[in-house]
């Protein structure tokens, strides 16, 4: 069993560490190149830290005493970090889905047709002569294929 003094050495530690990630956390997404006094600075100004502050968290500096109402402070920070991120990872996984689904479809969201040809979907009448399955469908020819030479 430690003594008590040992054990809030620990504990200070423990808060440090724990700042320390967060402050990194709040610093990201980190471009290539990017340097360590402009990640301090992006972690200072998203927790609401002076940049010092934000250093001596980011070192995990021993001479940093870190106050209750601090930590609190900044863990809930990274909670709205945190919360913020997983809303935009939701928006992005959305979009990927419905980008997924149109090459499903076919190729840039039209629809391959009967002959093995690539239409894009109309509400009205078809235009197209050439194909009664195509016209039925109410589908027009996409014009991006008579481009490729895959003309109707």
């Amino acid at each position: 069993m430690l003594p008590d003094h040992d054990k809030s050495l620990a504990m200070a530690d423990a808060v440090l560490n724990d700042m320390q990630r967060i402050a990194r956390l709040a610093a990201e997404p980190r471009a290539p190149g990017d340097s360590t006094k402009a990640a301090i600075g992006r972690a200072a100004r998203a927790l609401g830290l002076s940049y010092r502050r934000a250093r001596s968290f980011w070192y995990a500096s021993p001479d940093a005493a870190v106050r209750a109402w601090e930590a609190d402070r900044v863990r809930a920070e990274e909670r709205n970090i945190l919360a913020s991120r997983r809303w935009r990872l939701e928006q992005e996984i959305l979009m990927i889905e419905a980008r997924l689904n149109a090459r499903e479809s076919g190729a840039n969201g039209s629809v391959v047709g009967q002959e093995g040809r690539s239409v894009l979907p109309v509400a009205g009448p078809c235009v197209d002569e050439q194909s009664e399955a195509v016209r039925e469908a109410g589908l027009i020819p996409d014009p991006r294929q008579m481009a490729l030479g895959r003309g109707w």
